[in-house]
């Protein structure tokens, strides 16, 4: 039966060449869009998904009302994510990145080579307890514990050591912060999967700068530029723990968040959302609206649907 069917359908295929190669192609062109669009989508929710323990980790956001202006920022104050560590047996561990705040690049030295590179942070020392990356030539424990030490992106560290292992190297890193050597203890590559943090130098906050200022800050109301993220246990509930946010907040902050006339509130968002949520300021990087993904899907499958029919 099967075949007298294939038989019939090349018939009308030969017969009406014209209509038949239109058709095909149309379909075929119509399912290559779909398949891109959903792949595309895909893509997006893919991101920050590879860390160790994903379900449990939660980036620190802020929402603040100062007078009748409402701020809604992916960042919280320096000090906020160690007292969590501290005052939650909830938290398992914390760390906090910052971005290198008005210096876009940094001028690298090694030996001969020398050349300017751009997005370095500086993290604490719990970084790669909290975040998943891919080692080369060393492993993660303890990588920045040390004062002035700097775990470099591959792509980085082959511009400067080329097929040299650099762990143990010594390296110049020269800003407005000032000129400053690093003992570089770690190469890292994105291999596991894509993250909405990026960067290609993770400078540890004990190197002075604005990592040093980071780690004596005692500002609980203003000073909301340290993305803050925390791992929790694996029984820990993040819905109960965001309740006891306004008393862990008024514990600390009251007396300052009185002086400048803010209202402010923490909240937990899981790490697998902040690449596809957006209305938050100092974010990391671009984030994409899910309403704009929901609309691609709605589009793939219309595009299906008349290439079908």
């Amino acid at each position: 039966m099967i075949r007298n069917y294939f038989k019939i359908a090349c018939r009308f295929l030969a017969k009406n060449k014209t209509y038949s190669i239109i058709n095909i192609v149309g379909l075929a062109v119509g399912t290559l869009c779909c398949l891109y669009i959903v792949l595309y989508v895909q893509d997006q929710y893919s991101y920050d998904k590879h860390h160790r323990d994903v379900n449990d980790i939660y980036r620190v956001t802020t929402n603040m009302r100062v007078h009748s202006d409402v701020f809604n920022s992916g960042a919280t104050s320096p000090p906020i994510a160690p007292a969590m560590k501290n005052d939650f047996a909830e938290v398992k561990q914390f760390t906090r990145l910052v971005s290198t705040i008005g210096v876009n690049q940094h001028l690298l030295r090694y030996k001969d080579k020398t050349f300017y590179e751009k997005d370095a942070v500086f993290v604490d020392s719990t970084f790669f307890d909290v975040f998943s990356y891919h080692f080369i030539n060393s492993s993660s424990k303890d990588v920045l514990t040390e004062p002035y030490t700097v775990v470099l992106l591959k792509a980085t560290s082959d511009k400067l050591f080329g097929h040299d292992n650099p762990v143990g190297q010594t390296i110049e890193i020269d800003n407005v912060y000032g000129k400053n050597n690093f003992k570089v203890t770690a190469v890292v590559d994105e291999s596991l999967g894509k993250s909405h943090i990026h960067a290609n130098m993770f400078i540890t906050m004990n190197s002075g700068g604005i990592g040093g200022y980071v780690r004596i800050a005692d500002t609980w109301a203003g000073g909301n530029f340290a993305n803050s993220y925390v791992k929790l246990t694996p029984q820990a509930s993040a819905a109960a723990l965001e309740k006891k946010l306004p008393t862990f907040l008024t514990k600390y902050g009251a007396e300052q968040l009185k002086q400048m006339g803010m209202e402010k509130t923490l909240h937990l968002q899981p790490l697998t959302s902040i690449h596809t949520t957006t209305g938050y300021s100092v974010e990391l990087g671009k984030t994409v609206s899910p309403l704009f993904l929901y609309i691609l899907l709605v589009i793939a499958a219309l595009i299906q649907i008349i290439a079908c029919i």
